[in-house]
């Protein structure tokens, strides 16, 4: 049982020094990530198509 508990307990540090080495210097709040696309997401959000109609 001890073995298991070692385990566990070594797969959750390495998980953490794992996220933790993914995060890049100066970026803290977890992956970079491009800008956000500023585009409709539907027809009935699209100013162009509902003039269209």
């Amino acid at each position: 049982m001890l073995y298991f508990f070692l385990v566990i307990l070594l797969v959750a540090v390495g998980f953490v020094v794992w996220r933790i080495s993914q995060t890049p210097p100066g970026h803290g709040d977890g992956p970079v990530r491009g800008p956000r696309r500023e585009a409709p997401r539907g027809p009935d959000d699209d100013p162009d198509f509902l003039r269209r109609l």
